[in-house]
């Protein structure tokens, strides 16, 4: 990993987290009489958790030791947050994230062993003692010339403070922005990202293989719904591509009065059942009250948040309070930065299994266009990113009464965001576009699925291929 990098993910730090044994200590145990267990501190470490603590940085540790002198030693440094005797480190870690509400961009965790990788894989900044495992030094991105108890601490925090000093410095304030005034977060060349399970065999990464999210707009009858669900089931496994089948039982944000809104809470809800049982697929749908948040919860594998209610606090807490993953995507009047506000939302509601969608951005009036650099900036906050590339294409109002689309770009347009490295593409098919009650002008038309598909997984295969060959080169 280049010094550059490490420095960018450096800048960005708002939290320093450490294990004990090995990091603040060199490892060894002492016994006095009668079975008492000493350990050794290093005086410089606990200066430099005084001086990152004074910087306005949070800290703590999370260890699987549980004794007095480990105890004594995280009062006396006043840290925020402790854990000990951890079983499980990334747990641990994840209730810290929640309660001060950070980004895992913004932690950085000192480790030095394999019960530590969990963590360093996840956080923004994992660091290494010199004499940490190989393992452990083969996934950090920042290894201390000092082994643990010798200073390491002190190291990594002078590292994050410099990296933090000279971009928050009046000399470089006017050609780059500070952290808190930059709109755009700097993306971080093929930053893995976290692993989203929606069912046994089916993992939405940015890193993976791609999913496919799809199937029809709104549910219209029982026979069609479960035609668009075996076209793509037998295409899907023809190509070797994970499906999630999505339909919606009620659209809540028609045009018009008059538009068909789909079958209902109920009956909606026993027609994706019927789905995901007969095809043995995970469903995906959306809700548009915190009220219907609970039921849906208990049919579905994934609840989806419209882009017009992607800020809604209370849809968000009632989605989150479900323990199912979210799919949220972006409102076409946001920009990818703001998202971060809204991931914030949902990790401190408890539920950090989160997808971000690009669904285009509104450009005038009656037109919709994608940024090709909005799927970097948001691969930046750690989660999937998918791609809605029906709704993309829509133009909204341009039917008066109805959303216009151009779905024969639908190849074209998709090719573009799978070119960008991305979790999944989310994709409504209809097999015959013209007749479909909602959105028709922006589906795919069923007999063209397999065929694109084809096209789009080749493409995903050498991104992805390219993008593991890169990270093996920089680490």
């Amino acid at each position: 990993m280049t010094d550059a990098t490490a420095r960018t993910r450096a800048s960005r730090i708002r939290a320093l987290l450490f294990d004990v044994d090995g990091v603040l200590t060199d490892g060894g145990l002492l016994y006095g009489t009668g079975g008492m267990e000493m350990k050794r501190f290093n005086v410089q470490d606990g200066v430099a958790v005084q001086q990152v603590q004074q910087a306005g940085l949070l800290t703590g540790v999370i260890t699987g030791r549980d004794d007095e002198a480990v105890r004594r030693r995280s009062t006396e440094l006043k840290l925020d947050f402790t854990a000990f005797g951890c079983a499980d480190k990334l747990e641990a870690y994840r209730t810290f994230k929640h309660r001060f509400t950070l980004r895992d961009d913004e932690i950085a965790f000192v480790g030095d062993d394999v019960p530590d990788l969990p963590v360093l894989r996840r956080c923004g900044l994992a660091c290494a003692p010199a004499d940490a495992h190989a393992t452990v030094r083969s996934q950090a991105v920042l290894v201390t010339r000092r082994p643990g108890g010798s200073g390491a601490l002190r190291e990594v925090a002078d590292f994050i403070l410099a990296s933090q000093t000279k971009r928050e410095s009046p000399a470089a304030s006017d050609s780059e922005p500070t952290r808190a005034d930059a709109p755009y977060p700097t993306p971080l060349p093929n930053e893995p990202s976290r692993d989203v399970r929606i069912a046994p065999h089916v993992v939405l990464s940015n890193d993976r293989p791609f999913v496919l999210l799809a199937g029809m707009n709104v549910l219209e009858s029982r026979d069609l719904a479960f035609r668009v669900a075996e076209t793509l089931v037998r295409a899907t496994e023809a190509l070797g591509i994970a499906f999630v089948f999505k339909a919606s039982f009620d659209k809540a944000n028609r045009s018009s009065i008059d538009s068909y809104r789909g079958p209902g809470l109920e009956q909606g809800l026993e027609l994706l059942q019927q789905i995901k049982q007969h095809f043995d697929v995970p469903i995906l749908t959306d809700i548009h009250e915190h009220t219907q948040a609970e039921a849906v919860a208990e049919v579905v594998d994934v609840l989806q948040i419209p882009a017009f209610l992607c800020r809604q606090t209370d849809l968000l807490a009632a989605a989150c309070r479900t323990g199912r993953p979210l799919h949220i995507k972006k409102m076409q009047m946001m920009a990818p930065h703001e998202m971060g506000n809204v991931l914030k939302k949902c990790e401190a509601l408890g539920n950090d299994q989160l997808m971000i969608c690009e669904r285009g951005t509104s450009f005038g009036y009656g037109n919709l266009v994608v940024d090709p650099l909005a799927f970097p900036q948001l691969k930046t906050f750690g989660y999937p990113v998918t791609f809605d590339v029906t709704h993309a294409l829509q133009m909204p109002g341009a039917l008066g009464a109805s959303t216009g689309g151009r779905g024969s770009y639908v190849e074209s347009l998709a090719l573009a965001g799978m070119s960008q490295g991305i979790a999944g593409l989310f994709l409504e098919c209809h097999p015959n576009p013209a007749q479909a009650r909602c959105d028709g002008p922006c589906a795919l038309p069923l007999d063209q699925v397999q065929p694109v598909l084809q096209h789009l997984k080749a493409l995903d295969d050498l991104v992805k291929h390219f993008a593991k060959e890169q990270r093996l080169w920089l680490s």
